[in-house]
C-alpha cells in the first residue's frame, strides 16, 4: 500500500485550501495525499497516527510572535491558527521520527520550530530582491544530498520576502542564493529537510527528485511501523 502524506494547507473565511500542485506532485511521486485542516490539540496526535510523512506547504507569513519579535511594516498576514497547529504537529512528528519536508513558508515553520528565527523582510537585510516569480541561481554544498540531484548549481523559482535568520537546532544550509540566503537544508535527522523555492511548481529532475526522497522516506516510515 503507499504511503500516506499529510499536507499543510491555508485558510480564509469559510474555507480550507491549497494548490493543487503539492498533492498532484506528492501523488506522482508515489504517495496518497491528505489535506490536514487545523484539528483540535488533541486530535493531532490521533491524526498523525494514519500518516507517514508531514508536508509543510507555502502560504502566509509566520507570525513573529512565534519566535519572539514585533512584526515588521512589511511582514503580510499572518495566521496564528495555522502557526499553532502546524508547530504542534511537528512536535508530534519529530516524536515519533516522521518524515517531514517544507517548502517555502513551510520551511521557515521547520525552522522556527527548531529555535530558529526569520529575516522578516528580505529587501531590507540583503537589499534588491528577485520579483515574484523569477528563476535565479542557487549554489548548492558539495556533498549534500541535493547536490546529488542538482550538481553544484540550480535556477530555481522565487516566491517569497522572508528567510532564514538565525538556524534551528539541528539545521545545516546546503543551499544559498547569490545574497547569502539560505535557500535549502538538510537536518541531523536524515528524513527532514526543506527548501525556500517551489519544487511542486517545476517540472525538472531536481523539483521530481525532490518528492520523490520524500516519499521513499514515507515508505520506510510506513514499513518501521506497519
Amino acid at each position: 500500500m503507499k504511503p500516506v502524506v499529510g499536507l499543510s494547507c491555508s485558510f480564509e473565511e469559510n474555507r480550507y485550501f491549497l494548490k493543487h500542485q503539492y498533492a498532484d506532485a506528492v501523488f506522482a511521486a508515489g504517495a496518497i495525499p491528505v489535506i490536514l485542516p487545523y484539528v483540535p490539540e488533541e486530535e493531532i496526535a490521533p491524526t498523525l497516527d494514519r500518516l507517514d510523512g508531514l508536508l509543510l506547504t507555502g502560504g502566509d507569513d509566520v507570525s513573529p510572535a512565534c519566535y519572539g519579535e514585533e512584526p515588521h511594516p512589511r511582514t503580510e498576514a499572518t495566521t496564528l491558527r495555522r502557526d499553532r497547529f502546524e508547530l504542534l504537529a511537528l512536535e508530534e512528528a519529530f516524536g515519533r521520527s516522521m518524515p517531514v519536508f517544507g517548502i517555502c513558508r513551510g520551511l521557515q515553520i521547520l525552522n522556527v520550530y527548531l529555535g530558529g528565527s526569520l529575516f522578516q523582510d528580505i529587501p531590507e537585510t540583503f537589499g534588491a530582491h528577485h520579483e515574484d516569480g523569477v528563476f535565479h541561481p542557487v549554489l548548492v554544498e558539495k556533498g549534500s544530498d541535493l547536490y546529488g540531484l542538482s550538481g553544484p548549481q540550480y535556477r530555481s523559482n522565487s516566491f517569497h520576502h522572508q528567510a532564514l535568520n538565525r538556524l534551528g537546532r539541528g539545521i545545516t544550509p546546503i543551499a544559498y542564493s547569490h545574497e547569502g540566503i539560505v535557500e535549502a537544508i538538510s537536518h541531523e535527522r536524515e528524513n527532514v529537510f526543506g527548501v525556500q523555492w517551489h519544487p511542486e511548481r517545476s517540472d525538472d529532475t531536481v523539483s521530481h527528485g525532490l518528492f520523490r526522497r520524500f516519499v521513499t522516506f514515507a515508505e520506510a516510515y510506513r514499513r518501521g511501523n506497519g
